[in-house]
């Protein structure tokens, strides 16, 4: 199971629901069997869930335990690192405002931040070069008079400070700084219009001093790029191959396996290999459970108690969507369950194959109980079929 993923998930208010129509999954259970471990997560879907949780990708790849996902997680890193030096189209492009130039408009020193191909500055330095008493608010109060257009000329991006950090600033493209020089009473406002518009021209002409942007960097930044997907495709070839070789030894290590193997696994019912799947998943996020379910972040799934335990107990909507997650029907599965004498329910509660549970402070809840003797049989079973 990913606990810190689904923690993330839950933090960021994002429903199994739309998780699952983020990866084009047809059902919620088909996600949750991926969350909960039971199935494991493509690349591809780790990198859209990283886009929507908007994080890291090696951060996404560190939720998920196994050695392959440590080495991706590694080599992404390294990938990551180039990224802001790198033109490289989709997920990899510039994500953030670079510093081209710093120039001096009498006392004030301006920078200039690019991103493709605009030139930008931040509403602070604006506000400050017009001379305002309250720099930032003077730009935010001309920008709501006239939002129908400086929305169209400003961006909200993460800009370093002095400090080191990033923040989340306002920028304005040099259309912007115009508009905003237009609509200002400041004496300033047309002298610094002029001073950005030759700014703006000495960039474009590649006259004014780039900041840690040379050709050297980005020549390098690329390359080291393309050999970090190199390593990964050779990396996941090998994994792929070694797995392959160690399918085959398994068979050839018993003889006739084939035949007899798949044999007992026909004679293995669908009711039998479902339950053996609801437990191992129930295992898998026992987190969830009452008592344990007091965890803050975990979904309450139903009540297993500690020790001896006699029964797991469900929510009816949760082990319906667990079962259809696998393409069976829940409703043919647990009457088979039922016939079986495999549940615990009330006389009255026949139809609905539900018992009434006690969960503490929760009160009394209806719920599809499993016996701890079914599921021990399913086990044994399939352990001696397979």
């Amino acid at each position: 199971m990913y606990p810190k993923l689904k923690e993330l998930r839950r933090k960021n208010r994002i429903t199994v629901q739309e998780m699952a129509e983020l990866l084009g999954l047809q059902t919620r259970g088909a996600y949750y069997k991926k969350e909960s471990g039971v199935h494991k997560f493509s690349i591809e879907e780790a990198r859209l869930i990283a886009n929507k949780l908007n994080m890291p990708i090696e951060e996404i790849f560190l939720t998920m335990r196994s050695q392959k996902w440590k080495l991706v997680a590694a080599l992404w890193a390294v990938r990551v690192k180039t990224r802001h030096h790198s033109k490289k189209e989709g997920s990899l492009m510039q994500s953030h405002m670079s510093l081209v130039t710093q120039e001096q408009f009498g006392a004030v020193q301006c920078d200039f931040y690019q991103r493709g191909e605009q030139v930008w500055m931040t509403r602070e330095q604006i506000g400050v070069a017009l001379d305002y008493e309250t720099p930032r608010k003077a730009i935010a109060k001309i920008h709501e008079r006239h939002q129908d257009r400086l929305d169209n000329f400003s961006v909200v991006d993460k800009v370093t400070t002095t400090d080191g950090k990033a923040y989340e600033t306002y920028l304005y493209s040099a259309k912007g700084v115009y508009e905003i020089c237009r609509w200002s009473r400041q004496p300033k406002a047309d002298a610094f219009m002029d001073w950005v518009w030759d700014v703006v021209e000495k960039l474009r002409t590649k006259q004014a001093q780039l900041v840690d942007n040379s050709q050297a960097q980005e020549l390098a930044a690329k390359i080291l790029l393309r050999a970090v997907e190199t390593m990964m495709s050779a990396k996941f070839e090998e994994v792929d191959r070694r797995l392959a070789v160690l399918e085959q030894s398994s068979v050839q290590s018993h003889p006739g396996a084939p035949e007899e193997r798949a044999l007992e696994t026909n004679e293995l019912d669908l009711a039998t290999l479902e339950l053996r799947h609801v437990f191992n998943v129930a295992k898998a996020c026992k987190q969830s459970f009452y008592p344990h379910s007091v965890r803050p972040g975990w979904e309450y799934v139903g009540r297993w108690d500690t020790g001896r335990w006699k029964y797991i107990g469900f929510l009816p909507h949760w082990i319906r969507e667990l079962i259809s997650s696998g393409g069976n029907d829940p409703d043919e599965i647990l009457r088979a369950w039922r016939d079986r004498g495999w549940l615990k329910i009330d006389k009255d509660r026949q139809k609905r194959l539900t018992r009434t549970v006690r969960v503490g402070k929760l009160g009394h809840k209806k719920m599809v109980v499993v016996k701890r003797s079914a599921i021990e049989k399913a086990l044994k079973a399939t352990q001696q079929g397979g």
